[in-house]
């Protein structure tokens, strides 16, 4: 009986260190990130930011931010923190949560790869691979990976429904079988991917950076070394600000990400064997810490740019003083 009772001491405590998680901490990032995500837009709108081609992939990413705060955050707060779950109130409420779940998983990273393809573009030495980097490209890429996602992750409208568990106990879910399990190894290789992917984009641009710094000191007394020459002070204006933005935002999310990629892997691993129910426990709630973890590139943003970049400090001040 005494060991009974450990457990479901246990058991209780997590679950109060689980309501407390998303009650305080998913709470806090939710209002940080609400004022952060509609400063940055204000900042990125901004004349000085607006027509660089890298803004609109940012302006499309704070836009996601956004979204991901009251679609997929809240409705997280309101079931582990006061047992309120809006998915289950109608069919339609929980293929709508659960679908834009999905899609913005995969969408905001995805306006962070394009940035960083920007980034790329604008940093290299190729004066006409610079040249690709162009506002109506941005346009064009933003529209399309945005439809892309939304046309792609469309079946979560159909395999998302409402299971009653027990009786008076409903949740809303995927649709189990074949479909459950294609669903989670597809998920949960693309967001193995796409930590993998922004790697390798981040250390392409940094590579680039050196290696105009490099043509910038040993091409001398040439046009060359004049095209060089301004090509670097481009890069250290208003280019190399969103540059650092775009790096850092990359640092955050792939540490913020890999712990719930890795987790995931763990849990389908293990899922077939047979578990007590304070291992089920515990599971549970190492899952919801990553998960937590996983809400802070969307919210903390704006306050990594201010820390980041002093033109976007300089943008932030000027919204208060009215330039």
């Amino acid at each position: 009986m005494s060991t009974q009772s450990v457990n479901y001491d246990l058991i209780n405590t997590l679950q109060m260190a689980q309501k407390y998680l998303y009650q305080y901490f998913a709470f806090a990032l939710m209002i940080l990130g609400t004022i952060g995500c509609i400063f940055s837009l204000l900042v990125f709108t901004k004349t000085t930011f607006r027509k660089n081609p890298c803004s609109l992939y940012m302006i499309a990413y704070y836009i996601g931010n956004l979204t991901e705060i009251y679609t997929v955050i809240l409705p997280s707060v309101l079931v582990f923190s006061y047992n309120q779950s809006i998915s289950v109130q109608s069919i339609h409420a929980c293929r709508f949560i659960y679908y834009m779940a999905v899609v913005l998983n995969f969408l905001c990273p995805s306006y962070l790869i394009f940035a960083s393809i920007d980034r790329i573009l604008i940093t290299s030495s190729n004066a006409t691979t610079r040249r690709r980097s162009t506002v109506r490209r941005a346009s064009i890429s933003v529209i399309s990976i945005t439809l892309f996602w939304f046309l792609c992750e469309a079946h979560v409208l159909v395999f998302t429904k409402i299971f009653e568990v027990v009786t008076n106990y409903v949740v809303c879910f995927f649709q189990g079988g074949l479909y459950l399990t294609v669903f989670i190894y597809y998920s949960t290789t693309i967001a193995l991917l796409i930590p993998f992917i922004l790697a390798i984009l981040g250390y392409w641009a940094i590579k680039n950076i050196r290696q105009v710094g490099k043509h910038r000191v040993h091409i001398v007394g040439s046009n060359v070394e004049t095209s060089a020459h301004i090509n670097q002070q481009q890069i250290q204006s208003k280019d190399r600000q969103l540059i650092r933005i775009v790096l850092m935002d990359i640092v955050i999310y792939i540490l913020s990400s890999f712990p719930l990629a890795i987790v995931s892997i763990w849990l389908q691993a293990i899922q077939y064997d047979v578990k007590t129910l304070e291992q089920s426990q515990i599971n549970s709630f190492i899952n919801n810490i990553c998960v937590c973890i996983g809400y802070i590139p969307y919210c903390i943003g704006f306050y990594k740019n201010l820390f980041t970049s002093k033109t976007f400090r300089n943008e932030f001040m000027n919204i208060f003083l009215r330039k």
